[in-house]
């Protein structure tokens, strides 16, 4: 069993990081394969394709088992890291990160579906705290790490994503020790008009809001069209899902108000940190004059943080059986956080308790209004 929740830590961990590592290597890539009015899609592929697989992998594991599904979406994360790590032009760097998006919903959904079957419900709080120490490690180191490997001289902003595939491998060489569970026999056949209808409702939603007031303005005919379809899409994947005998994602889960309030917390704190993750470092980088290291090191105060609540609840959940004050005071911290975070402006100074500027801030305003990017080439 430790071997296993081992693997599954590591798988977490990297599924993870591909989300975090690459923001701060972003003006760098522009840099060197261009294509700068691409470089949001960058984040947003994997997004997408992540968003499209989650629920795919989930429902195949439930008719398979989650071990041998979780290793297919190792071999897909490996793949698309792969591919993207060697890509000579953006457009191959947005294929491989759409592939690498879609292993790694599998990875998100799977290794907490793994560990969920081989621990008693009573001790499986203490493996969610570890659970959320390495998502959170993950998610917040990302630029810390990313930093380092793309402002060091050797390695490179391609090793943002060949570094985790050594990784990857030796996830997959200790989940394969989990014992193989195979699933009650279904109900009925696979729910392929679903599963077509809420992928398109999904990926069409992440599309709208990427491309929404940037490719196309918000009060335009392309916009309403296509919201228009997503919720087109998204009505009737639920009627489907409702008539289906072996759903993909049945509606009457939504009946229970902890998981739907579950779900709703976890969409809106994410949506929070993983805008700061992704945008606070280009700020440090673009706006502020930081290097791709100094930037990941301004990161780390959020690491640490995370670490320690995580490793903390996990505890206090398993010895107390108490959980609902815990994501009560982590929403309270995180709209906290966000309030002292938004007035956050390219020429925001930071000052000293006597009103006087910190010793070596470079404000830049000048700089951000010129691009940043064309100011200072990165390496």
């Amino acid at each position: 069993m430790p071997a296993v929740l081992a693997g599954a830590l590591a798988a977490l961990f990297v599924g993870s990081l591909t989300n975090t590592v690459v923001g701060i290597a972003l003006p760098t890539i522009a840099g060197e394969l261009g294509g700068q009015d691409q470089v949001p899609w960058v984040a947003s592929a994997a997004l997408l394709t992540m968003t499209v697989a989650t629920p795919l992998w989930g429902k195949a594991a439930d008719r398979r088992g989650p071990r041998d599904l979780l290793l297919a979406a190792l071999g897909v994360f490996v793949a698309g890291s792969l591919l993207a790590g060697c890509a000579p032009a953006m457009g191959v760097l947005l294929a491989g990160r759409a592939v690498q998006g879609a292993g790694a919903g599998g990875i998100l959904a799977l290794t907490n579906a793994l560990v969920a079957g081989l621990v008693p419900a009573r001790e499986r709080g203490r493996y969610t705290g570890w659970f959320g120490v390495s998502f959170g490690t993950a998610s917040v180191a990302g630029p810390l790490v990313g930093g380092l490997l793309v402002g060091a001289p050797g390695p490179g902003w391609r090793w943002c994503f060949l570094g985790v595939i050594p990784v990857a491998l030796g996830a997959a060489a200790l989940v394969r020790l989990a014992p193989h569970r195979v699933p009650a026999a279904p109900r009925g056949g696979v729910d392929l008009l679903g599963g077509a209808l809420l992928t398109a409702g999904a990926s069409g939603t992440v599309v709208l809001l990427s491309a929404g007031g940037r490719t196309w303005p918000w009060a335009s005919w392309p916009t309403a069209a296509l919201a228009a379809a997503v919720l087109g899409a998204a009505a009737a994947g639920v009627r489907q899902e409702r008539r289906a005998a072996d759903p993909i994602l049945p509606p009457r889960l939504f009946c229970r108000r902890g998981l739907t309030v579950a779900c709703a917390t976890g969409f809106l704190v994410g949506a929070v940190m993983f805008g700061g993750v992704i945008y606070l470092p280009q700020y440090l980088q673009v706006v502020r004059g930081h290097d791709a290291t100094e930037a990941g090191l301004l990161m780390l105060p959020q690491v640490g943080t995370m670490i320690v609540a995580s490793t903390l609840a996990g505890r206090l959940i398993t010895r107390t059986g108490r959980w609902k004050v815990f994501p009560v005071t982590g929403c309270a911290l995180v709209t906290a956080g966000a309030v002292l975070l938004s007035p956050l402006a390219p020429d925001t100074v930071a000052r000293r308790g006597d009103g006087r500027p910190r010793r070596g801030h470079r404000p830049d305003p000048a700089g951000a209004r010129a691009g940043g990017a064309e100011r200072r080439r990165p390496r």
